[in-house]
């Protein structure tokens, strides 16, 4: 269903690419991520430069690797033909890492948009599978590690299995090529309606979604209260009996919806702007021009001249506004400000608590107890 839409690289995919390129050029000479700051690099059109924070965050990324030891590989392409049945298919691992008997894959990840897990990673199982035929020679492993570094999300992920035998990379490898041959199935025979398997996790990417009828059928089940079937439910215990229409239980099979219907929604929102963008007509809609951006000087020079001409006072012309701490712990960590210097201003910054949010309760951070009797005062 992709297949006749544009591929569109976005900045933060272009951002990534940036992050990935400095990564492997460290690995293979040695350097650290922090004699690449100020080089500046065009990807699609968008000129990056390097800077503190992206060095700060890919060599985290890179002390993982080294630490690792073993035989190293950066950047390897790997051969996926055989599990998924297309010719010449190849995927591109960023560090595959050779131990005694044991065999690392690991992924960075730059985004910070969608946090990556590494337990049973479909795209890390393919690597590994690959990686574990084309070093047979080398090693029999007997292990295989999954690692996801998402440095930006403070997010290290790992997955351990074995090798071969049940529960492992070998059983994944059997599961694949029927799931591949299904879906070349559906690129010479067309997609139908018993193909299309809508969920948050495989349509979150996906460019036909809002084109997808059964995506657009998943959102209407679900605003009209029907089951919430994805692939991982956030509350499957709740799907097994009927749910009343007074009961809490209703309101949580609807939180556990919100994620897939607003990525739908999104998805709606991007692919009318594009066609329209292009001159395409939308009965019953048109552009306009959104909300204006904030005004600034065209040369900020000329205008700092022009304003001194009218012999403004300084703290008429100017704005001193003293940095914020997040501010100043980047120069902390820059190496400007010292360890002993930071502990001077520490206890004198404070940061308020983050409003109460809703999460699953799968989420790792603790709940709150709201105790809703303290705000009353008692009258008796």
């Amino acid at each position: 269903m992709e297949s006749s839409y544009p591929d569109v690289t976005s900045e933060y995919a272009a951002e990534g690419t940036v992050a990935h390129e400095v990564a492997a050029y460290c690995l293979n000479t040695g350097a650290d991520a922090s004699t690449c700051i100020g080089q500046r690099k065009e990807i699609a059109g968008t000129e990056f430069v390097v800077d503190d924070d992206m060095a700060r965050h890919v060599q985290t990324y890179i002390d993982y690797v080294r630490a690792l030891g073993g035989q190293l590989f950066v950047e390897q392409t790997l051969p996926i033909s055989d599990i998924t049945g297309e010719d010449n298919a190849f995927g591109t691992a960023d560090a595959v890492v050779l131990l005694d008997d044991e065999l690392v894959i690991v992924d960075l990840k730059y985004g910070r948009g969608v946090k990556v897990d590494a337990n049973r990673n479909e795209q890390l199982c393919l690597y590994a599978a690959a990686a574990l035929e084309e070093y047979a020679l080398i090693n029999e492993f007997k292990r295989v590690r999954l690692v996801i570094v998402q440095p930006r999300l403070n997010n290290i992920s790992e997955f351990d299995c074995d090798a071969r035998g049940p529960k492992s990379i070998e059983n994944f490898v059997d599961r694949a090529r029927v799931a591949g041959g299904r879906a070349l199935t559906c690129l010479q025979k067309g997609t139908s309606s018993e193909d299309l398997n809508p969920g948050e996790p495989q349509c979150h990417f996906c460019k036909a979604k809002a084109d997808c009828p059964a995506a657009a059928q998943k959102v209407m089940e679900m605003l009209t209260e029907g089951s919430v079937d994805l692939d991982q439910p956030v509350l499957p215990q709740i799907e097994q009996a009927p749910i009343p229409k007074d009961d809490n239980a209703l309101l949580a099979r609807k939180l556990a919806a919100l994620d897939f219907i607003e990525s739908w929604c999104t998805a709606i929102r991007k692919t009318a702007a594009s066609k329209m963008n292009a001159g395409e007509r939308i009965p019953g809609f048109k552009l306009v021009e959104g909300r204006r951006g904030a005004k600034s000087w065209r040369d900020e020079e000329t205008a700092e001249a022009v304003l001194k001409s009218m012999r403004l006072k300084k703290d008429e012309m100017y704005v001193w506004k003293l940095i914020s701490p997040s501010a100043l712990e980047k120069l902390c960590k820059a190496g400007t400000v010292s360890p002993r210097q930071w502990n001077k201003v520490a206890e004198l910054i404070t940061q308020k608590p983050g409003s109460p949010a809703i999460a699953p309760e799968s989420d790792k951070r603790p709940a709150l107890v709201m105790d809703v009797a303290a705000d009353f005062e008692a009258l008796v």
